[in-house]
């Protein structure tokens, strides 16, 4: 396999490598992809090029702003996945039943990588990260220094304790949506802050709760080991059940938002895009609707991702055609003028 396959294989999915010799005859790229869980960051990409697509609707945009405002946030996400991975990592107690190590790439759960060479790729990010942001910070003003030591706080206290006393996923979700769409914004808009805008925070929280829900789902997937761990993420405060209904809710919540975006004019009739996605939401309800069957069996390596990777599938089905909404909107803006 060339190496430009082996870079876009890892690059859109998360995947497990067998054994050492098969990881080391991966080039560096394809490693580093992997090792951040780079699908995953596709989910940040896309909250900050939604952040500059509204920038640019709302006629303030910077090419070179929106570059550095995604590579740094991109990096950053990396530096949180690396860090989360260290983390958990010492508190390992069974390599054969854990979690992590089956639910995607854990190069240090399986011995892949040592700990100086983990700490290499965290430097890089971290590095390529900081570069970003402080360029970024001297072609704008201080309040985005502000914002971003905002986001790299969050991050470091979701990773340790807000994740373990039931804050991470709210966290996460003021992370998602809000600081990020609208710190995208006004990164790329030359400093217009959009916090007073009700039609770009609307959409940050539409679009955020797809996201969080995979997260949200995730922690779903590992109710008993968070217990055991003493982890206290929200679905194991609320319990499986409520957890899963919980999930549903968020997804309905996301159409009626859509529909008041509507319903106040700040979107037209192209948000009827999103019903598109009804299919892939009913499928999403059949599954979270009742628990996972098999959970105790021995087939935990299967049934670990069942309904996170159900969100992660649902939520790019319906960030997609959200996303078409909002472009087809504002080509019928243009066209209409």
């Amino acid at each position: 396999m060339s190496n430009f396959k082996l870079w876009r294989n890892a690059f859109l999915n998360i995947h497990d490598i067998e054994t050492k010799e098969k990881w080391n005859t991966l080039d560096i790229v394809s490693k580093y992809l992997t090792i951040i869980r780079a699908p995953i960051l596709l989910m940040t990409a896309s909250t900050v090029i939604l952040g500059g697509f509204l920038a640019y609707k709302n006629g303030a945009f910077n090419v070179l702003d929106f570059l550095l405002c995604l590579l740094g946030l991109i990096f950053a996400h990396a530096c949180m996945n690396l860090i989360d991975e260290f983390i958990d990592h010492p508190q390992k107690k069974d390599q054969t039943r854990d979690f992590r190590p089956q639910y995607g790439m854990q190069v240090l759960e399986n011995g892949y990588i040592t700990l100086k060479q983990w700490s290499k790729y965290l430097l890089f990010s971290g590095l390529v990260a900081l570069i970003c942001i402080s360029i970024l910070i001297l072609r704008t003003d201080i309040r985005t220094l502000y914002m971003a030591l905002t986001a790299a706080l969050c991050i470091l206290l979701y990773t340790w304790p807000l994740k373990y006393i039931g804050l991470g996923e709210p966290i996460a979700l003021f992370v998602w949506g809000p600081l990020m769409v609208c710190g995208s914004y006004f990164a790329c808009s030359g400093g217009v802050l959009p916090i007073l805008n009700s039609e770009v925070f609307l959409i940050a929280i539409i679009y955020a709760l797809g996201p969080i829900n995979v997260l949200f789902s995730s922690h779903i997937d590992k109710i008993k080991r968070d217990q055991v761990k003493q982890a206290y993420t929200l679905p194991v405060l609320f319990g499986e059940r409520i957890a899963r209904h919980a999930s549903i809710g968020f997804w309905v919540a996301q159409y009626v938002l859509c529909f008041i975006l509507f319903l106040f004019g700040y979107i037209s009739w192209s948000i009827v895009l999103v019903l598109f996605a009804i299919p892939a939401f009913w499928h999403a309800v059949k599954v979270f609707w009742h628990p996972c069957q098999n959970a105790e069996t021995d087939a935990h390596k299967a049934w670990v991702p069942y309904f996170s990777a159900t969100a992660y599938i649902y939520n790019k089905t319906f960030s997609g055609f959200f996303i078409l909404a909002l472009i087809l909107d504002f080509i019928l803006q243009i066209v209409m003028r």
